[in-house]
C-alpha cells in the first residue's frame, strides 16, 4: 500500500516567486515600502530603498503601498482634527500584482 504525502509547509524556490518595485522619486523624509496579501495582511517592510525586491513569496495576489514616516515614529500616523494635523502620506500601487510560482515580477514602478 502507498503511504500518504503530507505537505508541512516547506517551499522550494521552484514554487516561489518575487516582485521587484522602483519609486520613481525618493522622498526626503524616512519611508516605508510595504508588501500586503491580496486581504491586506503585511508581508514585508523595506525601509528606505527606492528600489527593491521581495523574494519567497507565495503564489497569490499582493498589493504594494509607500508611506512617508513625517514624524519618523516608524508606523503609518492617521490625521487628527483637533490638532489639525494631516495623516502622514501614503502611496499604492494602482493594482493587484499576481505572483505565480517560478516567476520574478520586474516592471513595479510607480
Amino acid at each position: 500500500k502507498k503511504a500518504d504525502t503530507i505537505k508541512l509547509g516547506y517551499t522550494t524556490e521552484e514554487e516561489l516567486g518575487s516582485i521587484t518595485y522602483s519609486l520613481k522619486s525618493r522622498p526626503s523624509l524616512p519611508y516605508y515600502v510595504e508588501l500586503l496579501s491580496e486581504n491586506g495582511n503585511l508581508v514585508s517592510t523595506k525601509i528606505n530603498l527606492p528600489n527593491g525586491t521581495f523574494s519567497n513569496l507565495e503564489p497569490g495576489n499582493y498589493k504594494i503601498r509607500y508611506f512617508i514616516d513625517a514624524d519618523k515614529n516608524g508606523i503609518y500616523t492617521l490625521g487628527n482634527e483637533r490638532k489639525i494635523k494631516a495623516s502622514e502620506e501614503i502611496y499604492t500601487y494602482p493594482e493587484l500584482i499576481p505572483v505565480k510560482a517560478n516567476w520574478e515580477i520586474t516592471d513595479i514602478s510607480w
